[in-house]
């Protein structure tokens, strides 16, 4: 289509964009160059997950394999059924690899022996940055408390709040087990805290069903199962919250399982200037 006249570089995003990439490198009368961006390694990512001890016991690993000159299918057998793992190791053919992070980058090392000697350069993420003083920060930290009051009648101590996508490679049950041992120390020093937690894992739930389940048995403090409310993967979790929150006196997790964070989105309890930087 004549795109790549002069000297062109192909950037393929994980392994989606790799079959381009090797298209290029196989193409003879262009001049292409080639780089993969890591922003994970889909090989380690499904060992991870479904691994009982998670990355807890795989960095361990990574760690000790590489030492030993070891590499993924040594430690954890023939990888090459999954086909993001062949995409992802014909990354070492490009003229250069982005990884995002440190881990990223011994992940890579740790696909093949061929990656030792990879052109890998890591390109850390950036996120925005917005300059805030104390004075809005407390400004609001008290709206998430006055949020709170509305919703559980207490005005806590801490506001922690944690905002993400409700996948399983987030490790959300980390969430739990941290404040469980939060909750001993809370006891302990007679505070309390409360825990928003903004995380969906399907589209945003319109404003007008969140207003019906608010006042139908007090979203998002309480839950049902099916749409407009719970999700499958949502619905789990949820049990786990509910557990926590049974167990726990000093501490409470509110489980919001929407897109956005201002009234029209999370219902009429929440203060009328909340917006999403709060929660932020």
């Amino acid at each position: 289509i004549g795109a790549a006249k002069d000297s062109t570089v192909i950037i393929s995003h994980e392994f989606m964009g790799m079959p381009t990439a090797l298209a290029g490198i196989l193409e003879t009368t262009c001049d292409f160059k080639t780089v993969f961006y890591a922003h994970e390694v889909a090989t380690m990512r499904r060992i991870v997950e479904k691994h009982p001890g998670h990355d807890t016991m795989f960095y361990n690993v990574i760690r000790r394999a590489l030492e030993n000159k070891l590499y993924v299918s040594d430690v954890f057998g023939d990888q090459s059924r999954f086909f993001k793992h062949a995409l992802v190791e014909a990354s070492r053919h490009c003229d250069g690899i982005y990884a995002v992070g440190d881990d990223v980058y011994r992940e890579l090392q740790f696909l093949a022996p061929e990656f030792q000697a990879a052109n890998i350069d890591i390109v850390y993420n950036g996120i925005p940055a917005y300059q805030i003083s104390a004075a809005d920060k407390l400004h609001a930290k008290t709206k998430l408390q006055l949020y709170c009051e509305n919703l559980l009648g207490y005005k806590p101590d801490f506001v922690f709040t944690h905002v993400t996508r409700l996948i399983e490679s987030k490790g959300l049950w980390r969430d739990l087990r941290v404040l469980e041992k939060m909750e001993k120390e809370f006891r302990a020093q007679g505070k309390t805290a409360v825990l928003f937690l903004l995380s969906t894992e399907v589209s945003r739930r319109r404003s007008r069903d969140i207003y019906d389940m608010e006042s139908a048995y007090n979203w998002p403090v309480a839950h049902r199962e099916g749409w407009p409310d719970l999700s499958g993967g949502e619905a789990t979790f949820y049990t786990a919250i509910q557990e926590f929150n049974a167990q726990s006196r000093n501490i409470k997790i509110i489980f919001i399982n929407q897109f956005g964070f201002e009234r029209k989105s999370c219902g009429a309890r929440m203060p009328k200037d909340m917006e999403f930087m709060d929660i932020r």
